[in-house]
């Protein structure tokens, strides 16, 4: 037919298939200019050139074929910036996403070396480090139980579970504090609290308490000066490295100015074996 193309035609000058012109078809996206009544065959018009290159070209550009309708049905220019606006903050939200998914995963791989380096550690080679912390604002979950494997694990995964509902960033690894004796923990109903470092770059200081209804569930932890040890092993074997880091703290003339705090630099999606756990102890001193 003079002035038409096949749908064989159009879909080979696309480089599309027949089958996607039939579904533009159904959907109302893209209907022939011609059906033959006798084969049944459709036939595109050359103002339909045009309109197959603007789906082409918009499906290229990330748009759903139901915001392509749109756009194809309708010439207000307004529409249309308001639309690749829209498709722009959509991306944008998209890259940032991505991006906390890959600090995470630079964080975990982090991690994971660490954890290769510390198996190799005796502990009486463990090494003391000073190190200058700055302030930090974490989610906490506290409560008063006894400190077993089962009670730790309950309570990691309720705060993991507080984390997901609030939508909020964290920065592994979790970390306890214990505000009781941590040489008698097993001993009593301990008291400690398992943190998780908030992300400031996704959530900045300024928008936790106007974007946070309840902010009971996050606090700002004080920096300073602190020894810590990084080991692997069991609670008796933290033990001996809790003296240490005390000992250090009491022949330098220093005094202990805060919580102990426990990093759990490796979790159950690292390692099952509770003897291959890895983590980092640090106790906050300042001058007598």
């Amino acid at each position: 037919m003079d002035g038409l193309f096949n749908i064989g035609h159009m879909a080979k000058i696309f480089d599309l298939t027949i089958k996607t012109l039939r579904h533009y078809d159904k959907i109302g996206l893209l209907k022939p200019a011609h059906i033959d009544d006798k084969t049944n065959y459709r036939y595109y018009s050359i103002p339909q050139i045009t309109t197959l290159y603007i789906i082409k070209e918009l499906k290229h550009q990330g748009f759903m074929l139901s915001e392509i309708h749109n756009f194809l049905s309708n010439d207000d220019f307004g529409y249309i910036s308001d639309l690749y606006r829209n498709k722009k903050s959509l991306i944008d939200a998209e890259i940032n996403d991505l991006m906390r998914l890959k600090r995470r995963i630079d964080k975990r791989l982090e991690q994971i070396v660490l954890m290769e380096d510390t198996l190799k550690i005796k502990l009486e080679d463990v090494k003391l480090e000073k190190k200058n912390i700055p302030d930090k604002y974490v989610i906490f979950i506290r409560h008063k139980n006894p400190f077993t494997f089962m009670g730790v694990t309950l309570r990691s995964i309720e705060l993991f579970n507080l984390i997901t509902d609030k939508n909020l960033q964290m920065i592994e690894p979790y970390f306890i504090i214990f505000h009781d004796d941590y040489k008698q923990l097993l001993t009593l109903y301990a008291d400690y609290e398992i943190c998780a470092e908030l992300e400031m770059e996704s959530y900045p200081e300024s928008e936790i308490k106007r974007d946070i209804e309840d902010v009971s569930f996050i606090r700002k932890i004080p920096g300073g000066d602190f020894i810590s040890a990084r080991f692997y092993g069991t609670y008796n074997k933290s033990i001996k490295i809790y003296d240490k880091l005390n000992n250090w703290i009491e022949d330098n003339g220093y005094v202990a100015c805060g919580p102990m705090q426990k990093l759990y630099i490796t979790n159950f999606s690292l390692t099952k074996s509770v003897d291959k756990m890895v983590y980092e102890m640090r106790i906050p001193y300042e001058k007598k």
